[in-house]
């Protein structure tokens, strides 16, 4: 950030923490076991400094949309495929399921806070700064 760029809010440096503990974590236990995971758990990185850095609504709203999506196939997975689902997020030993939990739990606090009114302060405020420096 520049000289003049205020500090992130507490709200969005949570974010920020949550976000990259919940990618860490998924990383760590097979999310990036190719090359199209590790380019998607890069890509998410990127959004993730793209929303807390730089104030990006676009940013914003693909992250939301993402986590939407990967909610929505998980609950698709448990409804209709109820076995495969046991298998793939609660079928591996003690810690990877601790993980799964976790993960669960970081994913809805990420909603919630990409959702909390100073999110959105913050990245109008940065969307003035880019104005004004442009």
């Amino acid at each position: 950030m520049s000289e003049g760029s205020p500090r992130p809010p507490t709200m969005v440096r949570a974010f920020e923490v949550v976000s990259i503990i919940s990618l860490a974590l998924a990383v760590i236990f097979g999310g990036a076991a190719d090359i199209g995971g590790a380019l998607f758990q890069i890509g998410m990185l990127v959004l993730i400094l793209l929303v807390s850095r730089g104030g990006y609504a676009w940013a914003r709203w693909l992250m939301l949309i993402l986590l939407f999506f990967g909610f929505l196939m998980i609950a698709a997975t448990m409804l209709w495929q109820p076995d495969l689902y046991r298998e793939a997020y609660w079928g591996g030993s003690f810690l990877e399921q601790a993980a799964t939990a976790l993960l669960y739990v970081l994913a809805f606090a990420q909603v919630w806070l990409l959702l909390r009114p100073e999110m959105g302060a913050w990245i109008r405020s940065r969307a003035s700064v880019r104005t004004a420096a442009n």
